[in-house]
């Protein structure tokens, strides 16, 4: 049965406060971090940010919702070890990667073959998984002790948050008002995530929804920095994840219909982490600049024509011509 839309934003406004229970402030992270898990059951998230930012409080706390298989990742970590201690997880919902940049990338590139296709292979025996979320945490690339992760591992997390943008009033309440996370999981958010990803699932993208995400993604493929392309892949990876992120988007905010800004709230999540900014030699400040560039690219040169509010209850809308520019409401702002 088909979701109303403000239903589905019932289910999300559930899970984001009890992502607030968890950590204070983050909100942003939240946001995608809520959206990743509802729209996609097999969705891979990488947390990055200093330590003592609430990126692995969280990750533990939503730990608690599934069958959940925690690996502290240790410089000593060898591939089999990784492969040893998940193939016999038959029912994996949940994988939590601590410390993922703590260990070779020899290590770490045991895990693409998991990440990429639900499966394992080890001693010519393959295991399959169903859908299972897989949430990384990293600290920054400044703290000691940590190692260079392949852009083939990275291109495998459909998104990445970033940590550690906390206001002085919400630091104030860290230190002085929190108290300790939930130590419950959220009732019926197995059912909450089924029903949304259901939604998803079914969402009829019209051929103005693939001209307005596909323009946006060839703006997006083809950016370049001192005449070099950004992204060393296609990056079809994201633009599926992308696609599903934007029809939530535009779900949660009441909409059958795509629009050019249900894309750019997700940008940077989507995107930073494919750069090779080794290669390209960009420091993080460079990265998020340039991922600023792409969104006002995306909202400045991607417009839409018509609007036709597939299974909407809003019948009038129906064949109107619109012209939607830049626009930054919703409920994510």
């Amino acid at each position: 049965m088909e979701k109303t839309t403000s239903e589905l934003r019932e289910y999300y406004t559930l899970v984001r406060e009890y992502l607030d229970k968890i950590i204070i402030g983050e909100d942003k992270a939240k946001d995608v971090i809520a959206a990743s898990l509802l729209c996609d059951k097999n969705s891979r998230m990488l947390l990055v940010g200093c330590t003592g930012s609430g990126k692995t409080t969280l990750a533990k706390c939503l730990a608690k919702n599934f069958i959940s298989k925690r690996i502290s990742i240790t410089a000593d970590l060898l591939p089999s070890d990784i492969i040893n201690i998940i193939k016999d997880e038959k029912d994996l919902q949940y994988l939590l990667l601590e410390e993922f940049n703590r260990t070779t990338g020899k290590s770490l590139s045991s895990v693409i073959e998991l990440l990429a296709e639900n499966q394992i292979t080890f001693d010519k025996e393959t295991t399959h998984f169903d859908d299972f979320y897989a949430m990384a945490t990293q600290n920054g690339t400044e703290a000691a002790g940590i190692w260079t992760v392949p852009q083939a591992v990275y291109d495998r997390f459909d998104i990445i948050v970033k940590f550690g943008n906390l206001t002085r009033e919400e630091k104030e309440s860290v230190i002085f008002d929190y108290q300790q996370p939930t130590d419950e999981p959220l009732e019926n958010l197995h059912q909450i995530i089924n029903a949304v990803s259901d939604e998803i699932d079914n969402f009829v993208f019209s051929p103005e929804d693939r001209r307005v995400l596909m323009d946006s993604f060839e703006i997006i493929d083809n950016t370049k920095r001192d005449n070099a392309n950004l992204f060393p892949g296609t990056n079809i990876r994201a633009s599926i994840f992308a696609k599903r992120l934007a029809a939530f988007h535009a779900l949660i905010n009441g909409r059958r219909w795509i629009e050019p800004l249900d894309l750019t709230e997700y940008i940077t999540n989507l995107y930073l982490h494919r750069i090779d900014q080794t290669i390209l030699k960009m420091t993080d400040a460079q990265a998020l600049e340039k991922m600023q560039d792409i969104e006002e690219a995306v909202l400045n040169n991607v417009k839409r024509k018509t609007t036709i509010a597939y299974g909407s209850s809003n019948e009038q809308e129906k064949g109107k011509t619109r012209f939607l520019g830049p626009k930054r409401a919703g409920l994510f702002k």
